[in-house]
């Protein structure tokens, strides 16, 4: 509310005022026949008569010019402030504020097709209950509506701005190796933070951002050997690196992430361990925070197998024709036994999976699903027997799709590598990387054999999973 400046600048000239009997203005225009109704055209005609006819007009004046001109002189307002402070000085120190930490998470968000992005948003709604989360969206008109009142969803020109009015104890941006992560890697730039890392190879990160954000081929180049000294051409030349090349190369692209963040923060310790040979010398900010899993399902474990499914984005690495192989091995053994692909193939790998099906003559026992919605993805986890979640090389991820097994008690057939060389032999059954498919299908033969064990894998996985979930994280 105004002081109401305009009232004393025309009393203090020779005029008499009448004013609002509301708000500041009864403190300047004290006298009750000088006073209307605001809401009232008639009561304010009717003032205003009054005071032009009334003989005490010059009275009044008299009046209104000793009490305005008393009252709010500068030496009596400053007097009256210093015995303010004064008097604030005298009193006890007041309690402090308890004031809830301030977060920003810059993340991919929902819609995107992206594990992260799922992954983030449960994370924030758990952090939710000790600190205000401010999650930093694209777009955030098309993102979801949060679920807690302490997650809000801004833009990162609005972190910026936030940052500068009142700091935030703690900004985190999520990186992962694909396009989304983009305007974590620019904002990180621009003001440092924590960097939550769910893989430790970002060649496919920055095959993008050099096409998008540099100078294409060059650019890519230029930054991939710069960072690895002793990298000879051709690689890297045509702009990018196949994940074979990345991965007998042993290139991961981590450091320069490394290089734009305060503090390294990990989702398992095989991750963490990959971060710290990138930059020794940051080995005290590097921090396995660990995997947050979502609550557990109750799985049946049935006496007999029927399906064996495997989840998630089927890529080469994901070694999905190896799996065809050697289920074609168990199909002419079991006339009952059937294959679920869950998820999208890529491009390049659906004809190799169709030539493998239809040579060996399961058509009528594969199910290629595409991707499919939450409830669908969930009714595969529930039909499943077994499911054999392989990698032909690890980017040091974990995989929620091995997690969403563990999570419903899916007896789980895994590559030792990267964080599933870390699962404990009670939760899942470990195979090498170079298994072949006769190796495979004896896995699987003797997982289907036995209704103890799938049992005990089953009990193992839940516990596993109980004991690591998004709370925890958090």
């Amino acid at each position: 509310e105004g002081f109401g400046l305009p009232i004393a600048e025309a009393v203090l000239s020779g005029t008499l005022a009448i004013a609002s009997n509301s708000s500041s203005m009864v403190e300047l225009v004290t006298d009750a026949a000088l006073q209307f109704d605001p809401t009232d055209p008639a009561d304010i005609a009717r003032c205003i008569a009054d005071t032009l006819n009334s003989p005490e007009a010059d009275e009044r004046r008299r009046e209104q010019l000793a009490h305005i001109g008393e009252q709010f002189r500068w030496d009596r307002v400053a007097d009256r402030t210093i015995a303010a402070i004064d008097a604030l000085v005298a009193r006890p120190p007041a309690v402090p504020i308890v004031r809830r930490p301030r977060l920003a998470m810059v993340t991919p968000l929902p819609p995107a097709e992206s594990g992260i992005a799922d992954y983030s948003w449960r994370l924030a709604h758990a952090i939710a209950p000790t600190a205000d989360v401010d999650v930093v969206a694209e777009d955030p008109i098309s993102q979801p509506t949060p679920r807690s009142p302490n997650v809000r969803l801004i833009t990162g020109p609005g972190l910026l701005e936030r940052d500068v009015l009142l700091p935030y104890d703690a900004v985190v941006y999520v990186m992962g190796n694909s396009s989304h992560h983009s305007q974590a890697y620019e904002l990180m730039a621009r003001r440092p933070g924590s960097v939550l890392v769910h893989e430790a190879r970002f060649a496919g990160f920055f095959e993008w951002y050099g096409r998008h954000y540099e100078d294409g081929p060059e650019w890519f180049h230029e930054f991939l050997h710069d960072e690895y000294q002793g990298i000879e051409p051709p690689l890297g030349e045509i702009g990018w690196l196949t994940w074979e090349e990345a991965a007998d190369a042993g290139l991961y692209l981590l450091g320069p992430v490394i290089d734009r963040a305060e503090r390294v923060l990990t989702t398992s310790a095989c991750t963490a361990e990959l971060a710290r040979l990138q930059r020794p010398d940051r080995n005290g900010d590097i921090i396995d925070v660990g995997f947050g899993y979502p609550p557990t399902e109750s799985g049946e474990v049935r006496s007999e197998v029927h399906w064996i499914a495997t989840f998630g984005y089927q890529h080469e690495i994901k070694a999905t024709d190896l799996i065809v192989e050697a289920f074609s091995l168990l199909a002419a053994e079991d006339p009952q036994l059937r294959l679920a692909i869950v998820g999208d193939v890529a491009v390049e790998l659906a004809p190799v999976i169709d030539g493998l099906i239809e040579a060996a003559g399961l058509t009528d026992r594969v199910v290629m699903t595409s991707r499919v919605d939450a409830a669908g993805y969930e009714g595969w986890l529930r039909r499943a027997d077994i499911a054999v979640q392989l990698r032909r090389a690890t980017n040091g991820e974990v995989s929620a799709a091995v997690g969403d097994c563990l999570r419903f008690g899916l007896p789980t057939i895994v590559t030792a590598l990267g964080p599933a060389a870390d699962l404990p032999g009670d939760a899942a059954i470990k195979v090498a990387s170079d298994i072949d498919p006769v190796g495979l299908a004896g896995a699987m033969r003797a997982l289907i054999a036995d209704p103890g064990e799938r049992s005990a894998l089953s009990a193992g996985a839940l516990a596993y999973v109980d004991d690591r979930g998004f709370k925890t994280a958090a």
